[in-house]
This record gives structure tokens, sequence and C-alpha cells, in this order.
């Protein structure tokens, strides 16, 4: 006999044509997670069961996970501890929410082209973007949806900035905690410096990018200006009392608010 949760699971693959599909963790109701082929890699993917039908799709990008240990070396998985960019989907108001894992997040020792690099120096490489991008398509095609609203937390939100520039079904951007000034990150933070393809300011998308006053990872002050550099005008660089990790998810409420407080004044622009 299956139960109620089990069979929910298996009509959601049967619905949407995901792949290992599988309930979310105790205490988390409402939430499925999956697994899908985003150009030929597997990725981990979750999302409101009630989602779907919906004209716009917010969808969250996790954070770099653990792609180094405490002494800076790559590790053998770069699975996070603590997803944050899970939380926060988890936890945003609005049904039409899903959230994407990085590459080699969950699904390591199912994809071949899992090695450390991927999750280390090149995690915002173009192949990563690409496999990004690639998810994004997906959860967009089974929901039905027409635009999207892309959420990065941390280093997702690098990714999130890049995909913004290059696709053409982007309603908002919004960033948290993100260091999308990678130079002067890395040489804020004495860290050794990453490369990613350009990204070009993006006055015509409704952006908010937020950080934290407390964050030692992604410091306010040296990253503030890129941000708003990349805002132009009409997007809002806000800097909130908030660490690295918390409390994102708990402010989601907040976060999505304020989106609409922008999407709201740009469209009486």
């Amino acid at each position: 006999m299956w139960s109620r949760a089990a069979r929910a699971c298996a009509a959601f693959v049967l619905l949407t044509a995901l792949s290992a599909c599988a309930t979310a963790p105790a205490g988390k109701r409402g939430w499925t997670q999956f697994r899908i082929d985003a150009g030929g890699r597997p990725l981990q993917a979750g999302m409101q069961t009630a989602a779907g039908n919906g004209e716009v799709l917010v969808v969250v990008l996790e954070g770099d996970g653990r792609a180094h240990d405490a002494r800076g070396r790559p590790t053998r998985d770069p699975t996070p501890g603590h997803a944050v960019g899970r939380d926060i989907a988890m936890a945003w108001p609005d049904r039409n929410a899903a959230w994407l894992a990085r590459p080699c997040q969950y699904v390591r020792r199912q994809d071949a082209s899992c090695a450390e690099p991927a999750w280390s120096q090149e995690r915002f490489s173009p192949a990563q973007i690409d496999t990004m991008a690639a998810g994004v398509d997906v959860l967009k095609a089974h929901t039905q949806a027409q635009r999207v609203i892309l959420v990065g937390w941390s280093g997702g939100g690098v990714i999130a900035a890049v995909l913004a520039t290059r696709r053409t079904d982007v309603e908002a951007l919004v960033t948290l905690a993100a260091p999308l000034d990678l130079s002067t990150w890395a040489t804020a933070t004495q860290t050794t410096p990453l490369a990613a393809p350009p990204i070009a300011p993006l006055p015509e998308v409704v952006q908010l990018h937020l950080l934290g006053n407390r964050d030692r990872v992604a410091p306010a002050a040296a990253l503030e200006p890129g941000a708003r550099k990349l805002a132009g005008d009409r997007g809002a660089i806000e800097i909130w009392d908030a660490g690295h990790l918390c409390c994102w998810a708990a402010q989601a409420g907040r976060i999505a608010a304020r989106l609409r407080d922008l999407q709201t004044q740009a469209a009486q622009r």
C-alpha cells in the first residue's frame, strides 16, 4: 500500500516527466524534491507541490555548498550541509516557487562530469552556467510558466545574474549575499580569484540586491558598488541586518514583498 506522499510523488513524475522524485524531508509538507535532466546532466531540484499553471515561476538557485573545506581545499562532494537556497524557496510566499541545486550537489556519483574543479575554481564556468540554464528551462516548461524570477543566494546569485544577461524571459532578479563582483570579493576576502562570464548591467530588469551588515563571507562594504553598477537606476541595493547564512529564509516574505513594491514602481514609470 502506497502512502499518500508516495502516491503524490508518483503522480508528479507522470505529470511532469521528471525523474527520481522523492518526498521532502520530514516536516516539509507541500514540498517535493526530484531530479531533472538538464542538458544531459542531472540536477537536484525542488518545488511547491501546488506549483504550476502560473505565468511566472520563482526559481531559487542554491549557493556554492561545500566547495572547499576549512583550509580552502576542494572537497570531495559539494553537497551543502545546510541548503539555504532550498530553505528560501520553501519559505517563499508564492506557490509558484522552485529550487535548483548547483551541478554535482546531491548527484555527484550520478554525474560523470563531476570532478573537483567543477565545484571549486570552475564553478562559474560556461559549462556550469549552461547546465543551470538548462535546469531553469526544464522547471519553466514543466510548470508552463511564461517568465521567471531568478533568486540567487551567495554564489547562486552570481549564476542568477549571469543567466539574467542571457535570457529574455527574466521578469526580475534578486540576489542575496552574492559576490557579484568576483574580483573585488577575492581581494576583500583574500581568496583565490574566480573567473565567470561577464555580467552586463541590466537596467531593463527589475532588480533587488540584498547584502548583510554582519556578513563576513560577502562583505557588504566591498560588494555594494558592484551590485549598484549591475542594477542601474531601476534596481535597489539594500543592506539588511543579516549574516551570510542567517536569516534570509526567515525573511523570504519580506523579500518577496519588497520585490513586489519595486515591480509596481517600475510598472508605473
